[in-house]
């Protein structure tokens, strides 16, 4: 639209300046009064021309510039995207007793230490570490978000910890 009336307002020029050549040209006064009328009207519509043209490109510039915000936004929210799916990637599926699912982090060079994730948090995407309490043989982990409770054996695979205290502090063991 915009190369449109650009190309307007050269065509407009070209017979401005046309209209101007042709009335220098003429000797006779009436027909020099009639050709430079037919020039003013040409000048008028070229400015119009120019007018239209102008307010088409700040259209266009206010459409880019929102295009590129969004564009942005876009971006940031693949960027988060992204890293909650590696967040995620971290963690696999273990049974930890008959037909007991939790989500425990992988092993593999983690710098944290081993926990379990809550399957209701995860099925959200978030991940919120299970906190452990029980007995011997079975065990229960409670998920402070959701307020689930998870109960099973003790999974030969997984090392739970053994929490002793000693003056009130928390310490862990961890047992084979």
């Amino acid at each position: 639209m915009a190369a449109e009336a650009i190309m307007g307002l050269v065509s407009g020029l070209k017979a401005a300046k046309d209209l101007a050549t042709a009335a220098i040209e003429l000797t006779v006064d009436s027909k020099v009064v009639e050709k430079l009328n037919q020039l003013v009207h040409q000048i008028a519509d070229t400015q119009s021309c120019l007018l239209e043209a102008q307010a088409q490109s700040g259209q266009l510039l206010q459409d880019k510039h929102e295009l590129e915000t969004r564009l942005r936004s876009a971006e940031l929210k693949l960027e988060q995207l992204m890293e909650e799916q590696k967040k995620l990637a971290r963690y696999e599926l273990v049974e930890v007793g008959a037909q007991s699912f939790l989500y425990r982090l992988k092993g593999e060079g983690a710098q944290e230490p081993e926990h379990f994730a809550c399957p209701n948090c995860f099925a959200e995407g978030r991940v919120r570490i299970l906190q452990l309490s029980g007995g011997t043989g079975r065990f229960r982990l409670n998920c402070a978000s959701c307020n689930s409770k998870f109960w099973g054996p003790v999974n030969p695979g997984y090392r739970a910890p053994v929490v002793s205290t000693h003056l009130g502090l928390g310490s862990e063991e961890w047992r084979n």
